[in-house]
C-alpha cells in the first residue's frame, strides 16, 4: 500500500509538470524581428585623399550584389597607401560612399547618423594606422570620413570594414545593434 500511495504521487507530480509545460507552450511570446533600419548598402568606394597634397586622389571600389552572406563579394581593387618618403610618416583622409547599386546612400547614412556607425577592423596597427573618424550631431564615431597614416615599410593586408544600425542610439562600439554592411578590402603600403 505504502509503495501504491508513492506511485501514485509520483504520477501525479508527472502529469502536473507535463500539464504546466503544455501551458507554457501555448502561452509563449512571438519573436520580434530585430530592426535593421532601412539601409542595405552592397557597394562601397573609398576615396584615398593625401593628406599634405589633394590633388593626389585614388579611387578603389568594392561590391557585394547580394550583401552580407551569400555569394562573395567582387573586389575591384586593392586600396593602395603610398608610404613616406624621406623616414616620415604619409597622412591620408579617407572618405566612404555607400551605395546600393548606384544609388548613393551617404545623405540618408548621414540623416540618421546617430544609429549608424562604420568601423575599421583586422588590419595590421604597425603597419598602417587609423588617426580618427569623423562624427555625428552627438560627437560620437559615424566614420564616412577617416584619417590614416602609414608608416615607413611595404606592406600588405586587409581592412574589415563594417557598419552596424543600432535601432536605439549607438553606444560608440562597433558591435552593438545589427550589422548591415562587412567587407574586407585589400590594402597595399607601397
Amino acid at each position: 500500500m505504502f509503495k501504491t500511495k508513492k506511485f501514485t504521487i509520483l504520477l501525479l507530480l508527472i502529469s502536473v509538470i507535463a500539464v504546466s509545460c503544455e501551458k507554457d507552450d501555448d502561452n509563449s511570446l512571438p519573436i520580434t524581428p530585430v530592426d535593421q533600419g532601412s539601409i542595405f548598402p552592397n557597394k562601397l568606394r573609398i576615396t584615398i585623399i593625401q593628406k599634405n597634397d589633394t590633388t593626389k586622389r585614388e579611387t578603389y571600389t568594392f561590391y557585394d550584389a547580394d550583401g552580407i552572406g551569400g555569394n562573395p563579394p567582387q573586389i575591384l581593387d586593392t586600396v593602395i597607401f603610398p608610404i613616406g618618403v624621406n623616414a616620415s610618416q604619409a597622412t591620408y583622409n579617407a572618405e566612404l560612399e555607400f551605395f546600393k547599386d548606384n544609388q548613393s546612400l551617404n545623405q540618408s547614412i548621414r540623416n540618421s547618423g546617430t544609429k549608424y556607425v562604420v568601423c575599421y577592423r583586422e588590419f595590421d596597427f604597425f603597419d598602417l594606422a587609423l588617426n580618427g573618424r569623423d562624427k555625428d550631431i552627438n560627437g560620437d564615431n559615424l566614420g564616412l570620413n577617416s584619417e590614416w597614416i602609414s608608416k615607413r615599410r611595404t606592406a600588405t593586408g586587409t581592412i574589415k570594414i563594417s557598419m552596424n544600425y543600432n535601432q536605439q542610439t549607438k553606444d560608440g562600439t562597433c558591435d552593438a545593434g545589427s550589422r548591415v554592411f562587412e567587407g574586407y578590402v585589400p590594402f597595399l603600403l607601397d
